[in-house]
């Protein structure tokens, strides 16, 4: 499957990536996620910011496979122990900013 990458910042622990499956349409609101597997049992942020405000403390509708997860006013939503069953395709939806492309996000199982 074809995806774009646009790499949007750095953590300790490395960039931060947007993956967008399909054509990435230049829209403001933007989904922050992993580009690799996140190891299952560990947290996971993912973040909703706004293109052109930094930072974007901007309330959002996060969803999984297109169903709603939960609205934040913080813009993000933590995952505190990621098991396998949240992997899937995540977006963010602001009511007023539009909505970001769809990221994968994957969970790499347990090696012990």
């Amino acid at each position: 499957m074809l995806h774009d990458q646009l790499s949007i910042g750095k953590t300790a622990l490395g960039p931060i990536w947007c993956i967008s499956f399909g054509l990435f349409d230049g829209g403001t609101v933007i989904l922050e996620s992993p580009v690799h597997p996140v190891p299952e049992g560990d947290p996971l942020t993912l973040r909703c910011s706004y293109r052109y405000t930094k930072p974007s403390n901007l309330t959002a509708e996060f969803y999984k496979d297109g169903s709603l997860l939960q609205t934040q006013t913080t813009g993000e939503i933590i995952i505190r122990t990621v098991s396998k069953s949240d992997e899937g395709l995540y977006h963010c939806k602001h009511p007023e900013r539009g909505e970001s492309p769809q990221s994968w996000i994957s969970v790499r199982g347990s090696m012990f």
